[in-house]
């Protein structure tokens, strides 16, 4: 069933997946009077380049209120692969390259170009292939047993009561 909106999407997608040229692109679509301009920024990258993550930070701060900037950490496609795992799992994945042979045993060929994505209608895929409710909809329960399924693996630490709880990665 087709959905109706009061509003336009304008896919778009850098020629460099630097972060400078994201904000120049980001910049020429608010001067087109564009309403909100979304820019989803993989971290895996960013945390990989020191000076670049300083350089999106700043820029960052420094965007207009129409601008809205959206981390994946690792990546994009982690969200993809959720929507085709049975369950939550507890497996880390530092980049895309350690995600993307998980991520192509559900979306054979899949690549991170803008040819696959113009080729395959990727929202049509994930909703009819996978399942969109598991990949959003993480309850507060199903969220607090994974927690402490990351904690009994050795994978996070607790530190602080109830309340005042966080949750670190162990060294």
């Amino acid at each position: 069933m087709a959905r109706r909106y009061k509003f336009k999407v304008v896919p778009d997608f850098p020629q460099h997946s630097d972060i400078r040229h994201m904000a120049k692109m980001a910049e020429d679509y608010v001067k087109r009077e564009m309403d909100y301009v979304v820019c989803v920024v993989d971290m895996d990258r960013l945390l990989s380049r020191p000076k670049e993550m300083a350089a999106f930070q700043k820029m960052k701060k420094r965007s207009p209120r129409n601008v809205i900037w959206i981390e994946t950490n690792p990546c994009t496609e982690f969200w993809f692969l959720l929507h085709f795992l049975p369950q939550l799992s507890t497996k880390h994945y530092e980049t895309y390259e350690d995600l993307l042979p998980d991520l192509q045993r559900y979306m054979p060929g899949y690549e991170k170009t803008a040819r696959y994505f113009r080729k395959n209608n990727l929202y049509e895929y994930l909703t009819e292939s996978g399942d969109m409710q598991r990949a959003i909809g993480l309850k507060p329960s199903r969220t607090r047993d994974y927690l402490k399924q990351l904690v009994d693996e050795g994978i996070l630490e607790i530190e602080g009561e109830y309340k005042n709880r966080k949750y670190k990665r162990k060294k």
